[in-house]
């Protein structure tokens, strides 16, 4: 072997490598790669918290939860009713929904009527909750009701509504008054295992519309079941009048059978605030888009109309509306008027309302430039709705004295419907003749439910619904009509009396 300047053998600079030693450093590499990963990974967890004893916690109450509704899925559900969590089903497990009142527990009906008082108190969204000066004299359960909220044949979901009477002492007026109503809550989540989600609830849509305070519920109980199979279908009725507590009615005024109004004046202030603001909301919200160069100046109720059917309970009250508009599209700013109106199916004498059912208008009036939803005058007002119902009857307030198209259903029978409310103008009365100024003089005396001595008047007044025998004959004589007539019934009675003499001695 050669030998180098120092004495030693001359080897290559460099000794070749051996398979093996090359493994052994991509394995080195590897390793070392893996470590970096890990840490990175572990300082990623920290950043976000995964070693908080926070994250332990709530891992904890996690699994105590499934725990609970383990446990409560079983026959036997044992649990706080004050607790939530009873009745909160686990999205994971099948649950049926219950298909009759037979298979509701005594402990969820125990926690639905805890959280419908809960309710109660709390108020409902749109009306709150009783006013300061309405106090609560009791809330008594009456009853349930079971329907079907079902959507496809094969989806199984009820709604359990429970139903109170409702006793209250109303003081917003100037005379303290009793009042009664019947308030009604459901609950979707009612299942056949014994657990049930009180956190999920609807309210039927009626709500009462009293003068000076608003309330969900209905006037009677055979409203309830009505309602509430308006939309959906009713399974089971277990609403029980023996449950009713008494109520002197004396206060609140028997509207008889409910149904619809069919004339402006039957409409009470409170549902007709209501209506008011809500069609103008709607107008806002949905029909007062304008382009650009055009602003809306104001907006102003300017009256009612109705229309009314003859042979079904079926009316629509409407809202019209004034809205003037600054035009400027044009070379120079122009005024410009337009109306619309809005109108609500579910408008009810006994002061219940829905305002869920709407007509609004769907015409449109057109400018050089523009059109927008809305009418040019009153009479396309008029027009727009009667031609609708042209065989229904026709009532508006919209130039400030009461326009009509026919007789309002209820008022056939009468000469003059508005005689207890309105004085009757010498020019309508010379229209009259004898027969129709008779008759006239003698509704002032039915309207009370007056039992006519005459067979043939009798019978003639027991043929309309408004009609109802109440004071005898002699009863009425021995107190005078001015002892039930008020000041204008009275004026009208005097004047129809004096053209009826005077036409006598011609």
């Amino acid at each position: 072997m050669p030998l180098n300047q120092n004495g030693r053998p001359d080897l290559p600079s460099r000794l070749p490598e051996s398979p093996k030693s090359r493994w052994k450093l991509v394995y080195i590499i590897a390793i070392h790669i893996i470590a970096i990963a890990g840490v990175i990974i572990v300082i990623s967890l920290a950043l976000n918290g995964a070693f908080s004893k926070d994250k332990d916690t709530n891992s904890k109450k996690k699994q105590t939860k499934k725990t609970t509704v383990a446990e409560m899925s079983s026959e036997e559900p044992v649990s706080d009713p004050s607790d939530d969590l009873f009745i909160t089903p686990d999205p994971s497990s099948r649950h049926l929904h219950v298909t009759s009142l037979s298979q509701v527990t005594d402990k969820q009906m125990t926690l639905m009527q805890q959280k419908s008082r809960e309710r109660f108190d709390e108020g409902d969204y749109e009306c709150g909750k009783l006013p300061s000066k309405v106090t609560l004299d009791a809330f008594n359960y009456v009853g349930c009701v079971l329907a079907d909220w079902s959507s496809t044949p094969t989806e199984e979901l009820s709604f359990v509504y429970l139903t109170y009477q409702v006793l209250v002492t109303d003081a917003t007026g100037d005379v303290p008054v009793k009042r009664q109503f019947f308030w009604t809550i459901g609950y979707s989540e009612v299942y056949q295992d014994g657990t049930v989600d009180t956190s999920v609830t609807n309210q039927i849509g009626l709500v009462i519309y009293y003068e000076n305070w608003t309330t969900p519920g209905t006037e009677n109980l055979d409203s309830v079941v009505e309602q509430i199979n308006y939309d959906i279908e009713v399974l089971e009725d277990q609403l029980d009048r023996s449950l009713l507590l008494p109520f002197d009615s004396s206060d609140q005024k028997d509207y008889g059978e409910k149904s619809r109004v069919t004339r402006l004046n039957q409409i009470n202030p409170g549902q007709m605030k209501k209506l008011r603001n809500e069609g103008e909301d709607y107008y806002k919200d949905f029909y007062g888009y304008l382009p650009s160069g055009v602003h809306r100046e104001s907006i102003e109720y300017k009256g009612s109309a109705i229309v009314a059917s003859y042979s079904e309970d079926k009316s629509i009250v409407y809202m019209v509306y004034e809205i003037k508009l600054n035009d400027n599209t044009g070379n120079q700013t122009e005024k410009k008027t337009i109306y619309w109106y809005i109108g609500y199916f579910d408008v009810y004498k006994n002061g219940e309302m829905y305002v869920c059912y709407i007509e609004p208008l769907d015409e449109l009036i057109s400018f050089d430039k523009w059109s927008t939803s809305g009418l040019s005058s009153i009479a396309d007002v008029r027009r727009s709705i009667s031609g609708r119902y042209n065989d229904y009857y026709y009532e508006d307030n919209l130039d400030g004295t009461i326009y009509r198209v026919g007789k309002a259903p209820e008022d056939e029978g009468y000469i003059f419907p508005d005689s207890n409310i309105a004085v009757v103008s010498d020019d309508e009365i010379a229209k009259l003749t004898d027969e129709e100024l008779r008759m006239a003089i003698n509704e002032l005396l039915a309207r009370y439910g007056y039992i006519f001595r005459n067979q043939e008047m009798l019978e003639y007044y027991r043929q309309f619904g408004w009609y109802e025998e109440r004071i005898p004959a002699d009863e009425w004589d021995s107190h005078g009509e001015d002892y039930y007539f008020n000041d204008i019934e009275q004026k009208n009675f005097e004047t129809f009396i004096a053209e009826r003499n005077s036409r006598s001695e011609v």
